[in-house]
């Protein structure tokens, strides 16, 4: 499945000018087929959207205006609307990742956040130690399953949570302040994941990070 979120401009000669709305296409054949409707409640928030993710059937969507108010269809995309603030306190600081289609992860002034809902509701997150929300991005967050949390610092440590945040173990020390160098990890499981360090070596664990 696949869904693209597109722009459509054309003159209307009733109303003597000219019309820019969103159109949202899905389809569920690998492109062969596509179903494109209006998406109503998209041009109130500017021009600037991006798509976040698609669920299995193509129902769920959550796209992201350009000042960062998630928005949300379950119906396709015909109809559009924001579930609320991931943090009021600072609403136009958040990075948001889509996981899938329910499960949200956003970081910001306020802190790393995760929603398995949709964005309905939000978990604020703990933070390992030493580690402020000054050194993570959007990306820096990854959901690997329903307990297991992966966040790699700016300065390339990367931790993990089999808690959902609780508590974080250091997986990949960081070599070097030199954030071109982070490594790059990624867990199939809270105990299977693969690393390439600095040096471009791949390596594997099977004990969650601990060899």
């Amino acid at each position: 499945r696949a869904a693209v979120l597109a722009i459509k401009s054309g003159y209307d000669f009733t109303a003597q000018q000219y019309v820019t709305k969103y159109v949202v296409s899905t389809t569920q054949d690998g492109g062969a087929s596509w179903l494109t409707v209006d998406g109503t409640g998209l041009n109130a928030h500017g021009t600037y959207l991006r798509l976040l993710s698609v669920s299995e059937d193509g129902k769920a969507l959550n796209a992201l205006s350009y000042s960062n108010v998630l928005l949300r269809s379950v119906d396709g995309g015909q109809t559009w609307s924001s579930p609320g603030a991931i943090d009021p306190t600072n609403p136009y600081s958040l990075a948001i990742t889509a996981f899938n289609a329910d499960v949200l992860g956003a970081i910001g002034f306020g802190g790393a956040f995760l929603s398995e809902d949709g964005g309905l509701n939000w978990l604020k997150l703990k933070l390992p130690v030493g580690v402020d929300n000054f050194m993570l991005s959007g990306s820096n967050l990854r959901r690997v399953d329903a307990q297991t949390l992966l966040m790699t610092s700016g300065a390339g440590t990367t931790y993990l949570s089999k808690d959902k945040g609780a508590n974080w173990n250091v997986v990949v020390a960081a070599s070097s302040l030199n954030s071109y160098q982070t490594p790059l990890a990624a867990f199939s499981d809270a105990k299977h994941g693969f690393m390439v360090d600095e040096k471009g070596r791949s390596l594997a664990t099977q004990d969650g990070g601990a060899t």
